[in-house]
């Protein structure tokens, strides 16, 4: 009898917290699907995995600058390139691939940028740091 009485209280309280649970997140991927159009075309340079890279969308295939450092701050990799380059960039949304394309990071970079304080995010020899531009 107790096993049956256990039983119906662990499936009530299962049930009891299934009708209570928030309906799962919807998962925005409008980010990702940017970032894949923008990468579409995009001609990785061939010291890529050897450097930091710091990739700007536009014209055609877009450019690229890189660093033979092994580390650096995400906004000292930015400051790659001086701020006429970056200016029209979308900074609210750089995106941050990492362990060869393993693991893709979108960073607010705008405050960071404004600032010229260090972001706290650090990039490595191999990683592709990819600024988009903005979607005017």
């Amino acid at each position: 009898m107790r096993y049956s009485t256990l039983v119906i209280a662990i499936a009530a309280l299962v049930v009891g917290h299934l009708a209570f649970a928030e309906t799962p997140l919807k998962h925005d991927f409008a980010r990702l699907q940017r970032l894949s159009e923008a990468l579409y075309n995009f001609n990785y340079p061939e010291r890529g995995t050897n450097s930091i890279t710091v990739w700007l969308q536009g014209g055609g295939k877009g450019v690229s600058a890189g660093t033979d450092k092994d580390a650096l701050d995400l906004t000292n990799a930015i400051k790659l390139w001086d701020n006429a380059a970056i200016d029209g960039l979308d900074l609210a949304n750089v995106a941050v691939l990492q362990a060869d394309g393993r693991s893709i990071r979108f960073v607010d970079m705008q405050e960071f940028a404004k600032s010229g304080k260090p972001s706290g995010i650090t990039v490595k020899r191999g990683d592709l740091v990819a600024l988009l531009k903005n979607n005017d």
